[in-house]
């Protein structure tokens, strides 16, 4: 399979997850076998309307809750760090990628991106970072560091930037708003 292709997936094994892996669906696994067929499809498909987010505001993140509860979350990327190596306890060697964004009363958050996503979404936020583009993450978890909170991505998470959920929308023109005001009343 290829970043950013259709692949429609036949014959698969649905069934309930594993609530101890906090890292995949909240809900069911899909488990391809030897009778699951995979082939990329003929056009793709606009995941706008597929994809449900339950987003939730910034200051009601709990990192005790949230650490094994995954959550949605949607903000305007106002910084992207580079991407680093990492060693987990165990020692193997992880890439990840620190973001802050931003919600709509001006808090902000750290997310901190693993493996393909520091690579690959990490790169894409990069290039757009002085366009302040608007993510929405699902699935991710939170956690205290330092003593301040931070979220991060899990194998299961899922980004979309710039997307037209109505959510992303709402924080655009918010921000926006805020720009006009800012510039009017610097004017001279």
């Amino acid at each position: 399979m290829k970043r950013n292709k259709t692949y429609a997936i036949s014959n698969p094994h649905v069934q309930n997850n594993n609530p101890l892996y906090s890292n995949a669906h909240p809900q069911i696994e899909l488990v391809l076998n030897k009778y699951t067929t995979v082939n990329e499809a003929s056009e793709q498909i606009n995941v706008d309307n597929i994809i449900v987010y339950e987003f939730l505001k910034l200051q009601l993140i709990d990192p005790i809750i949230h650490n094994t509860e995954a959550i949605d979350i949607c903000g305007i990327v106002i910084k992207v760090r580079e991407k680093k190596t990492t060693r987990t306890a165990r020692g193997a060697t992880k890439y990840v990628r620190e973001i802050t964004i931003m919600d709509s009363e001006s808090r902000s958050v750290v997310v901190s991106l693993w493996e393909d996503m520091a690579t690959n979404d990490g790169n894409d936020l990069q290039l757009l970072a002085n366009e302040y583009p608007i993510i929405s993450i699902g699935h991710v978890t939170a956690k205290k560091y330092l003593g301040e909170l931070q979220l991060q991505t899990t194998m299961a998470s899922i980004i979309q930037i710039n997307s037209g959920h109505e959510e992303v929308e709402h924080l655009r023109s918010c921000n926006e708003e805020k720009d006009k005001r800012s510039k009017g009343n610097h004017s001279p």
